[in-house]
């Protein structure tokens, strides 16, 4: 039959085929790949905020200076970690109908990353990273921007 559920990969018997833990296939890569990144740019944003409040003596940070901190952290986070990214990015790709160990995916990944460092220097490590910038800074420093806001506000209406 030629029902939704033939072209819909999420048909009534993906458990019995695939089981239930190969939908979170990828995901450890991925939050792998998210922690040095989310813990550069929040410890980066935190940093330049009380810098910011200490140099100015304020209590107040302006939104000019809080959007400029949360597309700098972003940036720096950024250029951190793409390389690892990128290795990610390789693992999750992998072939997966062959049962390759994990390790020999990572031990692939990273010879593949060692060849693009030895072809193309560090531009074979960051091409596609300003398309990549130009999409996540200003998203990012908005969301700073909004965070500190709040957090601001919820400390005011909690001091009353």
């Amino acid at each position: 039959s030629s029902g939704i559920n033939a072209e819909c990969p999420l048909r009534p018997g993906i458990f019995k085929e695939l089981y239930p833990w190969s939908l979170w296939r990828g995901a450890k890569p991925a939050l792998i790949g998210v922690m040095p990144f989310a813990a550069l740019e929040l410890g980066l944003s935190r940093s330049l905020t009380d810098a910011y409040k200490t140099r100015f003596q304020t209590s107040e940070v302006s939104w000019g200076a809080l959007l400029g901190v949360g597309a700098f952290s972003t940036t720096v986070a950024m250029g951190a970690t793409y390389p690892y990214r990128l290795m990610t990015c390789q693992v999750q790709a992998a072939d997966t109908t062959k049962t390759t160990p994990t390790c020999l995916q990572w031990a692939r990944a990273q010879w593949n990353s060692y060849d693009t460092l030895g072809d193309k220097l560090r531009k074979g490590f960051y091409r596609g990273f300003l398309a990549n910038a130009v999409k996540t800074v200003p998203s990012s420093a908005i969301v700073w921007w909004v965070y500190n806001y709040s957090q601001h506000r919820y400390d005011d209406y909690k001091g009353r």
